[in-house]
């Protein structure tokens, strides 16, 4: 039995809004879209389309979602991780950086936490943990 990861689910309330950051913050873009009357599923692609991230908007709200203390995240492995957190950084969307271990957090435009790190994050981990303790 093979089981796949296919994508994962956010509502956003301003659909445009949310399209143009992740795009900007992640490269992420749109493969498709569905209009199912009163929502609107777009689904939007990494680069080596591994990844999917649905986003669902519902024509009509106003209000913001209540996101509460779950502390659920979307998290991102790149390669060159300074040029990235630098992008984040001008965007005005990060929360939370830690370079020596090599991860920094950004929130999107409807308050989503998103976990850039090292695409080598977890193999040097130890290492970059040793280092932090001295």
């Amino acid at each position: 039995m093979k089981i796949r990861f296919t994508h994962s689910n956010i509502s956003v309330l301003d659909l445009e809004r949310s399209l143009a950051f992740y795009d900007a913050a992640l490269h992420l873009k749109e493969d498709r879209r569905q209009d199912f009357g009163d929502f609107v599923m777009v689904y939007l692609q990494d680069e080596a389309h591994q990844f999917e991230l649905e986003i669902r908007w519902t024509k009509g709200r106003t209000e913001g979602y209540e996101l509460g203390e779950n502390p659920t995240h979307l998290a991102f492995g790149v390669d060159d991780y300074e040029s990235l957190l630098r992008v984040h950084q001008k965007m005005g969307c990060v929360t939370f950086v830690n370079e020596a271990l090599g991860l920094h957090f950004l929130k999107d435009p409807d308050g989503y936490a998103i976990e850039i790190m090292r695409e080598d994050f977890f193999e040097r981990l130890p290492e970059r943990l040793a280092k932090q303790q001295h």
